[in-house]
């Protein structure tokens, strides 16, 4: 099994005191014995998803026993995943390089398959050999690392993921690859459309067109964001649940053990009834109300919260804001940094400083807070611990106890930037590496008056020029990382020198995966045929900065940003005889002689999509005004109709001789092909909205 080590603590804090959900576990147990490719178990905040994902992960793991789902016990997940808003391991094409390593260490046959993709375009493979045995197939292949640039994660799933294993499936591999994905729902905090819901969504939408052994358990909450795009829940963890048997009621039963028997079942009673269902709503309740009951406590007029909401606002109320003054000059701050961090969260000394608090009094801030944080004793790092404690500070708009996100924005860019500003190649702290550009953007974006914002917006555009930061970002984290920071300022003008670094990065991008100390060679060599004086003074960076031996280039000969060429689509392994760009310029679909017709990304150079299904070398394309549909001509005579979105054939029909020619009108309802024969075919498409 694998999810990585950046799960064990996530795991170990969410079983810490689980109780019950054998039901839920029956029901998967049932599932694998079916052939359905995915369940998908919802639940609102606070219901448990992640604690049931994360005693999933242990009960197959062999860690905890569960005799009554005898599969789940002997079935070990391939692969697991905990989706955290705020972590850059959401960004969707990690998420499917993430899978690709773990199923190459999983499975020797798969390994196999994705060491023989080798270094193709985009994609670039570090391996061991293995060894080779008689009849020439190689065993013991080992993947160290895998590298892909410019590929949409659809793109890249279905080439390093689903085309190897529907191959191996072919020959014979039918090993059970059951792979786990917690809390779709904050998936979508990663990007509008751009995310691993959308990604596993688009795949399981056409679940026959997967590898048969394939499938999926997916967790997440019964938003209407998710539920447009995934199939329907399988098992909610409220409404699902057995009528006689109520999970809540046994956790406070376990955690009021030590109580007399009366108090006990009438404490246990109207939590497990005002909770509905809900394990965190208990956890909270409990967690206060213990340290506080006496055999003299009357528990049946003990005033209780009514849902999540009410127990964050009493929270607050009772221990940080009982006065506005205690919020706005203790607490209000911190806990807006703490709200708007992201990853593993920050340090006590990085927030002490944020605050400007000395340490001590940030402990003391802290520590009626920690019930609510995920941490590591003593000095952090510090993050919230549940999503729904994170939305509610956030929603603290208006009145006297309110949240600051733009100053908290404001204080860790700050902080970071007094530290490492010119140093950065010093910098030995990961969380400004990842994470700094996003909250400088956030800075300006939320500031109210025009000045404040445009000085972030030059700080951030001073940043993305530097070339230590540029050195030290790509040494700490990855090139795609890199790229995106280049996605936060707004700036169109393509020969602005931001955009033009941007597209050096770009054009650089499948080398620099490979080898991160040619930065300096390939950002050098490609800005130095341009003579604005911000890029002049970033070569003279680059001269001054690198540390190690490079080729510094006196003559321009690398391909620089900027030019009328803007990007080289590569990925075709055949004569490319056709190409149509959309009316609007974002995309353009291109058709080769290798059979394959594959939608690009103007603006990125991304391959978005192929359209499979092809028997000939494909002629002719053409879009329709409106970018919907696409039409094809093939060398066997055949033309295709196709839905752009889906790339889902919509029809198609045989010519009488290889369709040269493709033309298609702008409401995609009429269709001519001028065919080898010397004859023109006018088709009016029938029964399609």
């Amino acid at each position: 099994m694998s999810g990585g080590s950046a799960f064990e603590t996530l795991i170990a804090e969410r079983t810490e005191e689980f109780t019950g959900r054998e039901w839920v576990f029956e029901n998967i147990d049932t599932w694998l014995d079916k052939s359905e490719p995915y369940f998908f178990l919802s639940g609102g905040p606070g219901s448990g998803k992640t604690a049931v994902a994360a005693r999933l992960v242990q009960i197959t793991s062999g860690l905890v026993a569960s005799p009554n789902t005898p599969r789940l016990a002997n079935q070990p997940l391939a692969y697991y995943f905990f989706c955290q808003a705020g972590s850059e391991e959401l960004d969707p094409l990690r998420f499917v390089t993430n899978l690709a390593l773990a199923l190459a260490g999983r499975f020797d046959e798969y390994a196999q398959a994705l060491a023989t993709l080798g270094d193709k375009q985009n994609i670039i493979v570090h391996q061991t050999a293995g060894e080779i045995k008689d009849g020439g197939q190689m065993t013991g292949v080992a993947i160290k690392s895998l590298t892909i640039t410019d590929l949409s994660a659809r793109v890249a799933f279905n080439r390093t993921i689903r085309e190897p294993l529907l191959e191996l499936n072919q020959n014979g591999f039918d090993a059970p690859i059951i792979i786990l994905v917690d809390a779709l729902d904050e998936a979508l905090t990663y990007h509008k459309e751009e995310n691993v819901a959308a990604l596993l969504a688009h795949f399981l939408d056409k679940p026959q067109e997967l590898p048969t052994n394939m499938r999926f358990i997916l967790t997440g909450r019964p938003d209407e964001d998710l539920l447009h795009q995934l199939p329907p829940p399988a098992l909610d963890l409220i409404d699902g649940a057995p009528d006689d048997l109520d999970d809540v009621r046994r956790y406070a039963q376990r955690r009021l053990r030590e109580l007399a028997a009366e108090q006990r079942e009438a404490l246990e009673e109207r939590i497990a009834v005002t909770g509905k269902g809900n394990f965190l709503y208990a956890r909270y309740v409990l967690d206060d109300l213990l340290p506080r009951l006496t055999p003299d406590t009357e528990v049946s007029i003990l005033p209780l919260p009514e849902t999540l909401k009410d127990i964050y606002q009493e929270f607050l109320d009772r221990e940080l804001a009982n006065t506005t003054e205690a919020w706005q000059e203790r607490y209000g701050l911190l806990v807006s940094i703490l709200a708007v961090s992201r990853g593993a969260g920050l340090t006590r000394d990085q927030l002490a400083g944020m605050a400007d608090l000395a340490e001590s009094e940030a402990d003391r801030i802290l520590a009626p807070i920690q019930q609510y944080l995920s941490y590591q004793t003593p000095d952090g790092p510090f993050r919230i611990y549940h999503q729904s404690f994170r939305e509610f500070l956030l929603s603290l708009e208006a009145g006297p106890v309110r949240a600051y996100p733009a100053q908290a924005h404001r204080s860790i860019a700050s902080f970071f930037l007094e530290e490492w500003e010119g140093d950065w190649d010093e910098c030995d702290e990961l969380y400004p590496l990842q994470h700094l550009p996003l909250h400088m953007q956030q800075a300006g974006a939320g500031a109210k008056r025009r000045r404040s914002r445009r000085e972030w917006s030059d700080r951030l555009r001073a940043l993305l020029m530097e070339f230590g930061w540029l050195q030290a970002k790509l040494a700490g984290t990855d090139v795609n990382s890199l790229l995106n920071d280049f996605s936060l300022p707004d700036i169109e003008d393509r020969q602005d020198p931001l955009r033009l670094v941007e597209g050096a990065l770009r054009l650089s991008a499948h080398v620099l995966a490979e080898d991160k100390d040619q930065l300096s060679i390939q950002l050098y060599g490609r800005l130095l045929p341009l003579e604005q004086p911000a890029l002049a003074g970033l070569r003279e960076q680059i001269a001054a900065q690198t540390r190690h031996p490079w080729l510094k280039l006196q003559t321009p000969t690398m391909i620089p940003p900027g030019g009328a060429l803007i990007r080289i689509l590569a990925g075709h392994t055949g004569t490319v005889n056709s190409v149509a760009l959309s009316a609007d310029g974002r995309t353009l679909v291109s058709g080769s002689w290798d059979k394959t017709i594959r939608l690009w990304e103007v603006a990125t150079g991304r391959e978005l999509r192929r359209f499979e299904g092809h028997t000939g070398y494909v002629n002719s394309l053409a879009l329709s005004g409106d970018g919907r549909t696409l039409v094809s001509g093939f060398e066997d005579t055949t033309i295709r109709l196709w839905e752009v979105a889906t790339g889902q054939q919509i029809a198609s029909w045989t010519g009488n001789g290889a369709a040269l020619a493709t033309d298609i009108s702008g409401d995609g309802r009429t269709v001519v092909v001028g065919d080898a024969g010397g004859r023109v075919h006018i088709v009016t498409v029938a029964n399609y909205e």
